[in-house]
C-alpha cells in the first residue's frame, strides 16, 4: 500500500474529494462540498457503524432551501431524514475513491457568525443504523441441535442490518453516485454449538450479547462487530492481532540533521508521525481490579443444587494467550477482585436424568475469566497518533510504530522507545478534511498494544 501511495502522489497530506452531497427527503440534492469547513469520519472498532461530523459556513441560507414535499409528507428544512454521500481519497492516482451514505440525524451548535453568514455542526451514521434502530428481536437461535454463533450473528446482519431494504437504498442512489455500493461482511468462526433466546433485544444489543457469549479454538475469545470502509466485520480479537502489519509509521525528530533524516530512505511522507500521544502506559491499579491477574467464576446448579468455582491465575494462563509482542505483564493479585457468579448446566449432557433434555451448557461460564484478562493485556498501552491523511486505514489493522526516545546523551543515538514502539491494532480512526481538492487531510489514529516483560 505504502508504494502505491508513493506513485502519482500530489502532496502527503492532500486530499481528493469528489463529491460531498445532501440528500433531501423531498428528492432535491445540493452539492455542500464549497461550504463544508471540515468533515470528520469516525471508524471504532467496538462501534456497529460508522459516523460523521460536519462543520458548515453557510452564506447561501442551505437550511431554508431544503423544501418539503406535501406529496411525500415531507416538511421543509433540516429534518433530520436527510442523506449524505460524501466521496474521497488521499491524493494518489493508484487509489480507489471511499464512497459512504450517512443518514444525517442531528443538527447542533448553530451560530450567527455575521449579519450573512452562520456555522453549524450536522453529525450523522451508517444508513444501516437507520434500518436496523426501530426492529427488536424475540426468537429462539439454534434451536435443537444447536447451532454456531458465527452462524446467527450472520443471519442477524442479513435479516436486520445489511439487508434487502439496505440494498435497495444503495441501488436507489446508484445514478447519483456513479456507482454502486456493495459492502463485504466478514465473520470470524466461532467454536461450539449453542443455543440462545434472545429477549425482545434491539438489534445491537443481540449482536453485542452474542459477542459476549462467542467462543474460539484456543478458548480465549474477545469478539466485535463493527463497520469500516469495507463492510461489516464479526470478529475475534485473535484474528487481528495474527494479522500482518499493513503499514509502519515512524517518528523522525525535528531536531535531527537532515543528513541523518535522509538515511531514512524507506519512509514516505505518509509514514511519518507528525505528533503521538501516549493515552495509557498500564494502569496495574486498573488491571488487577478488572481480573487481569486473578479472579473467581462461581458456577450455581440450581436443578442439581451444586455449586462449582473456578480460579483463574494470569501467571498460569496467559500462555494460552496471542501477543502482539512476546512479553507478559508483571503483577499479582491476593484475592479475587473479580467475581462471577452465573447459574450453569454444566455436566447436564451427560447426566442420564437429564440428557434427554438434549442441554447445551453454555460457554460463557468456562471462558469469562480468560476473555477478560485477554482484554486487559491487549489494551495495556494506548497510544494516539497524528498522521498524515491515508483514507487507505481501517481499525481493527495492525500497524508498526517506531518512536525513538526522547532524551539521550549520544547524539548518535537512534534506539528505539521499546515501551511505546511496537506492533499496534487500531482500535479508533478519525479521517479530517476540507470540502475541496487539495485541502489538508489528516488521519487521527488511536491504537493499542500488550506491553510488559519479556517472556
Amino acid at each position: 500500500m505504502t508504494q502505491e501511495l508513493k506513485q502519482g502522489m500530489v502532496s502527503p497530506n492532500d486530499i481528493d474529494v469528489r463529491s460531498i452531497l445532501l440528500i433531501s427527503p423531498s428528492g432535491q440534492i445540493i452539492d455542500i462540498s464549497q461550504i463544508t469547513l471540515e468533515i470528520n469520519i469516525y471508524q471504532n472498532v467496538f462501534e456497529h457503524y460508522m459516523q460523521c461530523d460536519l462543520v458548515i459556513g453557510d452564506a447561501l441560507a442551505l437550511l431554508n432551501s431544503l423544501e418539503g414535499n406535501e406529496q411525500n409528507n415531507t416538511q421543509g428544512g433540516f429534518t433530520g431524514g436527510e442523506v449524505l454521500a460524501v466521496s474521497y481519497k488521499t491524493n494518489s492516482d493508484d487509489l480507489d475513491y471511499k464512497t459512504h451514505l450517512f443518514g444525517l440525524y442531528t443538527l447542533t451548535d448553530r451560530q450567527r457568525i455575521n449579519e450573512k453568514s452562520e456555522t453549524y455542526n450536522i453529525s450523522g451514521i451508517s444508513l444501516e443504523a437507520y434500518i436496523s434502530a426501530t426492529r427488536r428481536i424475540s426468537r429462539a437461535y439454534g434451536s435443537g441441535a444447536g447451532n454456531l454463533i458465527s452462524n446467527m450473528v450472520k443471519s442477524i446482519i442479513d435479516e436486520f442490518i445489511y439487508n434487502a431494504e439496505a440494498k435497495g437504498i444503495y441501488q436507489k442512489f446508484k445514478g447519483i453516485l456513479n456507482q454502486i455500493i456493495e459492502k463485504e461482511i466478514y465473520i470470524s468462526p466461532t467454536n461450539g454449538q449453542q443455543v440462545f433466546v434472545v429477549p425482545n433485544a434491539t438489534v445491537d444489543d443481540a449482536i453485542d450479547m452474542l459477542a459476549v457469549e462467542s467462543d474460539c479454538d484456543n478458548h480465549v475469545p474477545l469478539y466485535t462487530f463493527y463497520e469500516d470502509t469495507k463492510g461489516f466485520k464479526f470478529i475475534d480479537f485473535n484474528q487481528l492481532i495474527l494479522s500482518e502489519p499493513v503499514e509502519t509509521y515512524k517518528y523522525l525528530t525535528a531536531n535531527l540533521e537532515d543528513e541523518r533524516n535522509e538515511k531514512e530512505t524507506d519512509t514516505s511522507p505518509y509514514q511519518k508521525i507528525i505528533s503521538y500521544t501516549v493515552n495509557k502506559q498500564t494502569d496495574i491499579l486498573f488491571n488487577a481490579n478488572r481480573g487481569l491477574f486473578k479472579s473467581r467464576t462461581i458456577n450455581l446448579d440450581l436443578l442439581r443444587k451444586k455449586k462449582t468455582e473456578y480460579v483463574f491465575d494470569y501467571t498460569k494462563e496467559q500462555e494460552k494467550f496471542n501477543k502482539m509482542q512476546n512479553l507478559t505483564i508483571p503483577g499479582s493479585s491476593e484475592g479475587e477482585s473479580l467475581v462471577y457468579m452465573m447459574q450453569s448446566r454444566r455436566g447436564h449432557d451427560s447426566d442420564s436424568v437429564f440428557s434427554k433434555e438434549t442441554p447445551l451448557p453454555k460457554r460463557y461460564n468456562d471462558i469469562a475469566s480468560r476473555r477478560q484478562s485477554f482484554k486487559r493485556q491487549i489494551f495495556n498501552s494506548v497510544v494516539e497518533l497524528t498522521v498524515n491523511g491515508n483514507s487507505e486505514l481501517n481499525v481493527g489493522e495492525c500497524i508498526n510504530v517506531h518512536i525513538p526516545r526522547a532524551t539521550t546523551l549520544d547524539n548518535d543515538d537512534r534506539q528505539q522507545d521499546k515501551y511505546i514502539s511496537g506492533k499496534y491494532i487500531i482500535t479508533k480512526l478519525r479521517h479530517k478534511f476540507g470540502g475541496n481538492s487539495g485541502a489538508e487531510f489528516m488521519t487521527f489514529i488511536e491504537c493499542t498494544k500488550d506491553s510488559g516483560i519479556e517472556i
